[in-house]
């Protein structure tokens, strides 16, 4: 693992996106947000991605310098072309209306059509906490989800982003797929090619999306799903549950092969049908309702695959900003008695506290700041190395 500043994570990301032919203002709005991903935590969805974001640039794929315009709007709603922009673009023109019109008379809500990945949600949903606002963010994906049921993927994994201000800037800040997992973490999990071990689920009463603790490590055991065969040699120190991805089959091993090798594959936010997938399910439909149908965007299975460089993404978002002065006095004291209430909670474990969304964030950047960098695995850097001398730019600068 090597160390590297925030500064240039973002000035590698931009030299990057400039030369595929991006504008310097929308390459240094897309660089940040992947700088930002990585110094939070979501390695998966920072630099990882950069080579994808690249591609889509360089193929015309998307518009490095289109600006988004408002195609209709009300007082308190707007409905926006993204003009095929770079995701973070849009999102950044959608958040400074959602915020104006949220100030003017207590809510906004903004449709998209027409837009790219956005990268993290919660970089949009947190823009409204910096006027004491709600914000909230959705964004629908690729299709790699099948509705409960279903053998064929129809919903992508459909991200949300809700963040409330609190005192102090101890912000509620949730950030989540609806599915089980987010594709940038399987598809992490199919680079490293790693050794998955079983974990099953315990026959309890737990919140959607929970695992047992058991597991069974394989080794050198080779699994066959459908057209998929794999030997599994190499070891990960944490377990993948069962439940991230579905096989028709319902044989454990084939569902962790299949997550690990086959990431187009992915299960709905609890699992199967059993363990509460529907409610996943159901949350990535109500997604799905608020951006590409809305939005009138792509939508569900028309939404092109994520690897596909033929056509545009054409993804749907949707940015949402309420003003809590427009309701009862003192909300950002109540949420920090909440936040006090469940962080003093007895946890199951000593070691383990009870957390509020955005804790973990919030102390990985902490994190981040106090060792000065974010710390990348060999794979990631000589990956970005690859993608240096391919475009020509600086190579990222390693500290010692």
């Amino acid at each position: 693992m090597k160390r590297v500043a925030p500064s240039e994570i973002q000035r590698f990301c931009k030299e990057c996106l400039e030369v595929a032919g991006a504008s310097p203002p929308h390459a240094a709005s897309l660089a940040t947000v992947l700088a930002q991903a990585d110094q939070m935590g979501y390695l998966s969805h920072g630099l990882n991605r950069l080579a994808i974001y690249v591609q889509d640039v360089q193929l015309k794929l998307a518009d490095g310098a289109a600006m988004p315009s408002i195609i209709k709007e009300t007082t308190a709603t707007a409905w926006v072309d993204g003009k095929n922009a770079l995701g973070p673009v849009v999102g950044n023109f959608c958040m400074d209306v959602a915020i104006q019109k949220a100030k003017d008379c207590g809510i906004g809500w903004i449709v998209a059509k027409g837009s790219n990945q956005y990268g993290i949600g919660s970089w949009y949903s947190t823009q409204a906490l910096k006027h004491n606002m709600l914000g909230m963010a959705f964004s629908n994906a690729s299709p790699m989800v099948p509705p409960t049921r279903s053998e064929k993927n129809a919903m992508g994994t459909n991200p949300l982003s809700v963040a409330a201000p609190a005192m102090d800037g101890d912000s509620f800040v949730l950030d989540m797929a609806t599915s089980t997992a987010a594709v940038g973490v399987s598809e992490s999990t199919k680079k490293k090619k790693e050794k998955v071990p079983l974990q099953d689920m315990k026959d309890n009463h737990q919140p959607l999306g929970s695992i047992g603790s058991l597991s069974a490590p394989i080794r050198n055991l080779k699994l066959t799903h459908k057209k998929l065969s794999i030997e599994v040699k190499k070891t990960t120190k944490k377990p993948i549950p069962m439940a991230w991805a579905q096989v028709s089959d319902e044989k454990p091993k084939d569902i962790i092969a299949k997550l690990a090798w086959d990431i187009k594959d992915q299960m709905p936010l609890g699992g199967d049908e059993m363990n509460s997938g529907y409610k996943g399910y159901g949350l990535a439909l109500m997604v799905e309702t608020f951006c590409g149908i809305l939005a009138g965007g792509d939508f569900g299975p028309n939404i092109r695959e994520w690897t596909d460089d033929k056509r545009p993404a054409n993804l749907a978002q949707c940015f949402v900003v309420i003003n809590p002065a427009n309701f009862a006095p003192g909300f950002e004291q109540r949420m920090s008695e909440m936040n006090g209430i469940l962080r003093n909670m007895e946890p199951l474990h000593p070691d383990k506290p009870v957390l509020v969304p955005g804790d973990s964030e919030r102390k990985y950047m902490e994190k981040v700041n106090k060792e000065g960098g974010v710390f990348y695995t060999e794979h990631q850097l000589i990956v970005a190395a690859q993608l240096a001398a391919k475009l020509k730019v600086t190579p990222l600068k390693v500290l010692r």
